[in-house]
């Protein structure tokens, strides 16, 4: 009996080892694919959530974690927030001013310093001056374009309220437009126009300046109350204004750009008293608007005057001017109804009431990846340095848009970012669009009329170019958009 239990027994024990060596073998071969497959497809998504442009290789490390300083409403949809927020081994100080895009008492308007395109101010007294022109309440705003030094235009694409102050974009770098409803569009925007009048199109060569006696130029309220006209006994003057503008930067060395000599500068300042002296020679049209001015619409207007010479821009007109090489059969006559047409390359069926303009991408898709390289920067302090920035985003659904500015003062142990730093930031607060403004010494954000970011001197700040602010509507927007205008 034993003997037998112990055969049946040992026959049990090789059967069991067998039928686990027969399972064990199909099975691990078909697992073990699986496994790898799966593995192959993590690596490839997650590979397409890192991109290498030109020499930018960016890699997250340590998992981020934020505290909030301050979490507050200002006004019916607008929020500020500040955040300190830990990733990649470093502390940041960031501050946002949160716009909710669905409500309809809040909205997003750019501010021009002096209404003028060659004009500087102070931050704060840019939204205090403007608040003094509206009904509504600017809550709060933040340094946008970079400005060209010394002549001080802005740099890159900028309309205010549906009319161009500048058109020309510089290398490749991305602009935000905003339609009549407030939402946003960020990439690489091209402006053009024209004059359309008894079926004669004319393009625009440019907006608010000359450069040579051809081709036609649009001059607008942000052109001056006239058509400049410098006398070349002010050249010494503006240079001396251009310099103290200047000034301001020498401690922060924050430019995408090399500095232009004081001889390049007096040079430039020249050819600008030159050309404006062609230009009072040029004839020129007074336009008076009859539809509120869009790009990618048919603005309908009516010529009020022909003239040469020094040309006054009332409030609500435009002026055209028309070089040497324009027909003067082609020029319209008093009483003409013509279209000023201005266009986008892309989203060309949005009506757009506001834009600026900047450099870099930071977020596209919602992955972070600075595309210095590719928008044709190359400084390394600008990509690199550890300086305060100024960005803008928005979330996928456009509920959302982020007015952000990183201090660097090093407060709270924190430190200024790099454009791979800033570029993480703006993705881990929500925004799947996101791009860099004019930073360094330019960075402010002002609420109720403070600059935040300069405590000891909150009513100061570098003078700036261009403004985007949040402001509280005293109505509601509108719920429909208005039909594209068709040209007369």
């Amino acid at each position: 009996m034993n003997i037998k239990y112990r055969i049946i027994n040992c026959k049990n024990v090789f059967l069991q080892f067998l039928i686990f060596f027969l399972v064990f073998s199909i099975v691990l071969p078909v697992t073990l694919p699986i496994k790898q497959v799966v593995t192959v497809e993590a690596k490839k998504k997650k590979a397409t959530k890192k991109r290498t442009i030109g020499k930018a290789t960016q890699k997250k490390t340590a998992k981020p974690e934020h505290v909030f300083l301050l979490d507050t409403m200002l006004a019916d949809g607008i929020f500020y927030k500040h955040v300190i927020i830990s990733m990649n081994n470093q502390k940041n100080d960031v501050h946002i001013l949160q716009v909710d895009l669905n409500n309809r008492k809040a909205d997003l308007e750019v501010i021009k310093a002096g209404n003028n395109n060659v004009e500087l101010v102070k931050l704060p007294e840019m939204l205090s001056k403007a608040a003094l022109e509206t009904e509504n309440n600017i809550v709060g705003g933040i340094n946008a374009n970079f400005w060209r030094a010394y002549t001080n235009y802005p740099i890159g694409p900028t309309i205010v309220k549906g009319e161009v102050v500048e058109m020309q974009t510089h290398k490749r770098w991305t602009s935000t437009f905003f339609n009549d409803a407030g939402k946003p569009f960020m990439g690489n925007f091209v402006l053009q126009g024209e004059l359309i009048s008894n079926n004669n199109r004319l393009n625009f060569k440019s907006v608010n300046r000359r450069s040579d006696t051809n081709g036609i130029v649009l001059y607008n309220r942000f052109g001056g109350d006239t058509i400049p006209y410098i006398d070349a006994g002010k050249v010494e003057l503006l240079l001396l204004k251009g310099l103290d503008n200047i000034l301001q930067d020498v401690p922060y060395d924050d430019s995408t750009e090399q500095a232009m000599t004081l001889d390049a500068y007096r040079a430039e300042l020249f050819n600008t008293q030159k050309t404006s002296t062609i230009e009072y020679s040029l004839r020129k049209i007074t336009l008076k608007y009859l539809d509120h001015p869009y790009v990618n619409a048919f603005v309908n207007c009516q010529v009020v005057s022909v003239d040469t010479g020094s040309v006054p821009i009332l409030p609500g007109h435009c002026v055209i001017s028309f070089g040497k090489d324009i027909d003067i059969n082609r020029i319209p006559k008093v009483g003409d109804k013509v279209n000023i047409h201005f266009w986008t390359n892309i989203n060309e069926s949005e009506l757009f009431l506001h834009s600026v303009s900047g450099t870099p991408r930071l977020v596209r898709d919602g992955i972070a990846q600075h595309e210095a390289y590719e928008e044709g920067s190359k400084s390394k302090r600008f990509i690199s340095g550890a300086l305060s920035r100024t960005a803008i985003g928005y979330d996928k659904a456009k509920t959302k848009m982020f007015l952000v500015a990183v201090d660097s003062r090093k407060l709270n142990n924190t430190v200024g970012v790099g454009l791979t730093q800033l570029a993480d930031i703006m993705e881990y607060i929500g925004c799947y669009s996101a791009q860099n403004l004019d930073g360094g010494g330019s960075t402010t954000m002002v609420i109720n009329g403070k600059n935040i970011l300069n405590s000891t001197n909150p009513a100061t700040s570098r003078k700036l170019s261009v403004a985007l602010t949040a402001v509280s509507l005293k109505k509601e927007k509108g719920v429909l958009s208005p039909k594209k205008k068709k040209k007369r």
